[in-house]
């Protein structure tokens, strides 16, 4: 594909730089989109989808989080959106935010940020992950429901899921963002990047090429096993687990113990009266803030 014929085909992207398959995604590489779950689902609408799509943007314009909100997006950072399309119900699908969000946390975790014990090796997957001179400790990566992974209680990765019905299909579109070089400071929690907490940027494909693994890797596990061993992992490094956390429900502020997430991936809080409530849909209280979340 020329890449005249590469901006007739995506209008709103400057260039594609890189075609290849990972795993079992075909990866088209942009310089800059508008939204790569935008082009993911432009791609779904538009064309005969004969395979996983991974879509990766080195910027993006109108970046996207939940509730509609805008995520600033620069270039540096790994902004890729994965359109995949699920067998199983669709009620079923938000589960794959924690079957994500384990991906993302493996990513981290294998190059030793939590427990800064290891230095990396130059024939690592993702090498210049962890600069050795710094030295973290154990838990510092945490996973926060349903869909952000936080390094040092700050948001450094979020997930959003999209589905999308073509026909008598549908398809579920994973936008994943990862702040390496940069992280916004106008939004409604704490953030951080890679080099805000002193490690050293990334090369943008051995970081994808190793995301995209372990998303392979759990998601074989929850379609051939179910949600119950995602669940549990997710929950070994879950934020706030039996804590007590303030969400807001309807007009209501509740506070309670952060008991479990249910087999949908719902929240289970215990109040002070021992009652136990569940919610799909909740804002959460973030360093005195509240973010909403939705599954």
């Amino acid at each position: 594909m020329t890449e005249n014929q590469s901006t007739q085909q995506y209008p709103l992207a400057m260039t594609i730089t890189k075609k290849m398959n990972i795993g079992k995604f075909k990866l088209i590489v942009f310089d800059k989109l508008d939204s790569t779950s935008s082009e993911a689902m432009r791609i779904a609408k538009n064309s005969k989808v004969d395979s996983n799509y991974a879509v990766l943007a080195k910027s993006q314009t109108s970046g996207r989080g939940r509730n509609g909100k805008n995520w600033q997006s620069r270039s540096g950072n790994l902004h890729v959106s994965l359109l995949i399309k699920p067998d199983k119900e669709l009620e079923l699908l938000p589960q794959l935010s924690f079957v994500t969000a384990l991906a993302v946390y493996d990513c981290m975790s294998s190059r030793g940020l939590t427990t800064g014990s290891s230095k990396p090796t130059t024939n690592d997957a993702v090498s210049c992950f962890l600069d050795p001179v710094v030295k973290l400790q154990d838990g510092i990566i945490q996973l926060k429901w349903p869909n952000d992974v936080l390094v040092n209680g700050r948001k450094i990765a979020g997930i959003l899921l999209e589905s999308v019905k073509i026909e008598n299909n549908y398809y579920l579109i994973i936008g994943i963002g990862i702040n390496i070089t940069y992280h916004p400071d106008n939004i409604d929690q704490p953030t951080t990047s890679l080099i805000s907490e002193n490690l050293p940027p990334i090369e943008l494909q051995a970081l994808l090429e190793k995301l995209i693994e372990n998303f392979e890797k759990y998601y074989q596990i929850w379609h051939n096993n179910g949600f119950s061993f995602i669940r549990k992992k997710w929950l070994e490094h879950a934020y706030k687990l039996h804590e007590n956390i303030s969400v807001k429900h309807q007009n209501d502020i509740i506070t309670g113990l952060f008991k479990d997430i249910d087999n949908t991936g719902r929240i289970i809080l215990q109040l002070p009266s021992k009652k136990i409530l569940s919610f799909s849909t909740a804002e959460l209280f973030f360093s005195k803030k509240i973010t909403k979340f939705k599954l």
